[in-house]
């Protein structure tokens, strides 16, 4: 879980490399290898863009207690 908006930020930086590349690979590759290849980064971006939303949906306050509470 994210927990700070530098966090995000290094988030939607790894898309955004990730996105890259795969433009890259639609052009170098075939068909085929660039669906076996493509599988595992668009996999990774859909996680790194799902804890962005995460982050996004809850308000600061409730991140600062949660993290609080991991706090034994």
């Amino acid at each position: 879980m994210l927990s700070s908006d530098n966090q995000v930020r290094i988030n939607q930086e790894r898309i955004n490399y990730y996105e890259k590349l795969l433009l890259q690979l639609r052009t170098t590759t075939t068909a085929q290898q660039y669906n076996v290849a493509s599988a595992a980064y668009i996999a990774e971006i859909n996680k790194l863009h799902n804890e962005i939303v995460h982050y996004l949906k809850t308000h600061p306050q409730e991140i600062i207690r949660a993290s609080r509470s991991l706090v034994v």
